[in-house]
């Protein structure tokens, strides 16, 4: 096996209130980060999914991100294996996601 090379996935362009894959891609994600960069509150969600839209854990429900606000999560080891995605979805432009980990280098 070959050891692993840090990566970041970055999102700041979805269409609202829309899933959007954030990591598509076999890796480990160890921090999820959020901001929100306008002068009104979003809600915001993030989620493991199978690949074809299907939810298989909630990892934040629905959570409003005010204004000028930044959240970040700790989540120490998320697994996304296969087909597997992380989804975010947002209920207005404005949030940048960053989600940050590792992939198996080749």
């Amino acid at each position: 096996m070959n050891p692993n090379s840090a990566k970041n996935w970055t999102l700041n362009s979805y269409t609202n209130d829309t899933w959007t894959d954030l990591v598509a891609e076999p890796g480990i994600v160890a921090t999820l980060s959020m901001a929100n960069t306008t002068g009104a509150s979003i809600d915001v969600e993030v989620r493991l999914s199978d690949g074809s839209g299907n939810n298989l854990a909630r990892i934040i429900p629905t959570n409003e991100l005010v204004a000028n606000d930044a959240f970040q999560l700790d989540i120490k080891s998320i697994p996304v294996t296969g087909t597997q995605t992380i989804q975010v979805k947002a209920s207005a432009v404005g949030i940048e996601f960053l989600a940050g980990g590792a992939v198996e280098s080749a």
